[in-house]
């Protein structure tokens, strides 16, 4: 009987908390270990799931592979360390705040050939995954809009945290077309880190983006509006609900 593959997670915050649950109910793998440098933390996680914790990165070396979910500013440095052990890795979004340490953590998976991921969990949402299918060729318009209630948890910028899920499918949804132009404004609405964020893309071959994400909201908002010749396809992401208009003429 084939063991399964047994994954370190690194980091018990909240992310963290939700990777545990998700890992321990899969039957595709087995919750190891728990790593935080706050023990305190990481003992009642690690305690629930019946697994081991520890406080340093090593003691994932006997893993076959691990999750990243420490805050954002961690990531570069230990994305590096779990690499170095040989692990298979999943990092939560974004890997890195700098583009130039994300390239560094991505050629450092290509030199040691090792898998990489990152947290877009979006991109498995069944509606998403429907609507993507039913596309008949690129968009004419996207509208998507992201938006959240305020949060005093986050030290991270709306774009790392909720637009980047909005970029990311309009380019899957573009299917590699490149992006011709970027226009964006930000505000941090009386805070340290932006709060809102627009965002309008423009592919090459024709189509538009116009992307929303917001921490000010007064409700939780995931919807996209996806136009093409054919038809217009609304997605529910909270919902996980997908409606298709077709325009007929009498």
């Amino acid at each position: 009987m084939t063991s399964l593959p047994r994954l370190a997670l690194v980091g018990s915050g909240s992310m963290g908390a939700n990777h545990a649950r998700v890992i321990a109910e899969s039957d595709a793998a087995e919750l190891a270990l728990i790593v935080d440098v706050d023990l305190e933390r990481a003992r009642p996680l690690a305690e629930r799931y019946g697994c081991h914790y520890a406080g340093d990165l090593s003691a994932a070396s006997p893993c076959d592979a691990a999750v990243l979910a420490t805050p954002t500013r961690l990531h570069a440095a230990q994305a590096l360390d779990l690499l170095s052990l040989g692990l298979p890795l999943l990092v939560e979004k974004p890997v890195a705040p700098e583009p130039a340490d994300t390239r560094a953590v991505v050629e450092e998976s290509a030199r040691r050939s090792l898998p990489l991921m990152c947290g877009f969990v979006e991109r498995f949402n069944p509606a998403v995954t429907t609507a993507a299918a039913m596309l008949e060729g690129p968009p004419v318009h996207l509208l998507g809009v992201r938006h959240s209630p305020p949060t005093t948890q986050s030290t991270l910028s709306v774009v790392g945290d909720l637009l980047i899920h909005e970029i990311d499918l309009a380019l899957r949804y573009w299917r590699g077309l490149g992006v011709d132009h970027v226009a964006a404004a930000v505000s941090q609405a009386g805070t340290d880190v932006a709060q809102v964020s627009d965002c309008s893309l423009s592919f090459r071959g024709g189509g538009i983006a116009t992307l929303s994400a917001s921490r000010t909201s007064q409700r939780k908002l995931r919807t996209q509006h996806i136009a093409t010749g054919e038809a217009l396809y609304e997605v529910d992401l909270l919902r996980q609900d997908l409606t298709v208009y077709r325009h007929r003429a009498h």
